[in-house]
């Protein structure tokens, strides 16, 4: 009888240690699981940083990246108002305002008073267009526009511009000539104009 009850009693603590170790096998895989699903926050990988550290450097090897943080001044990243004079226009054609935007991916986008005119002016889309940096501080901008009837939309031509652009030492001012040619819709060659822009940075106001 005796030993009937202690090998009762040896299965009873044999079933009970079997089921703490499962229980604690169970609680250390779900912990496992957890910690899989929302890894410790650490340092990033030396890898990860040499690769960021390599990006920064081709960035800056490339002329057509620009850096618009104000230690980088000066650049020509930014917004314009332009003031344009064309001599051999008569007035008020002559001189009139316009807005350039200058992305630091070398993309420019321009537009200019007089663009939507009345009959018999024919109007011009904004203008779009690339710059580089040639040296120094000269830079290089050419942009495409398009004439067209204002009542039915039929084209009636296209505008193309070559400025070259001399930044001040500020960084907030830059002027030079530029030449542009009318084309007709089919390409030709029609009028050309000489000109000149001078253009203030626009700034946050406070």
């Amino acid at each position: 009888m005796r030993s009937r009850v202690t090998f009762l009693g040896f299965m009873i603590i044999g079933v009970a240690l079997f089921q703490a170790s499962t229980a604690g096998a169970q609680t250390r895989d779900q912990r496992g699981g957890w910690a899989r699903i929302f890894p410790a926050q650490g340092p990033a990988p030396s890898s990860a940083k040499a690769d960021e550290e390599a990006a920064v450097k081709e960035d800056a090897a490339r002329p057509d990246v620009q850096d618009i943080s104000p230690a980088a001044k000066p650049t020509l990243v930014g917004t314009w108002l332009l003031t344009v004079k064309i001599p051999d226009n008569a007035p008020p054609f002559d001189s009139f305002n316009a807005l350039w935007s200058l992305g630091g991916d070398g993309n420019l986008v321009a537009s200019a008073q007089g663009d939507v005119s009345p009959v018999p002016f024919p109007s011009l889309t904004s203008a779009y267009g690339a710059w580089e940096k040639t040296t120094g501080k000269q830079y290089a901008a050419s942009f495409v526009a398009i004439f067209y009837d204002f009542p039915t939309g039929d084209n009636l031509g296209m505008l193309k511009l070559n400025q070259t652009i001399t930044l001040s030492d500020s960084g907030d001012e830059w002027s030079g000539p530029f030449k542009a040619k009318v084309l007709d819709p089919a390409g030709n060659v029609v009028a050309t104009l000489m000109g000149t822009a001078q253009a203030k940075r626009i700034k946050v106001e406070h």
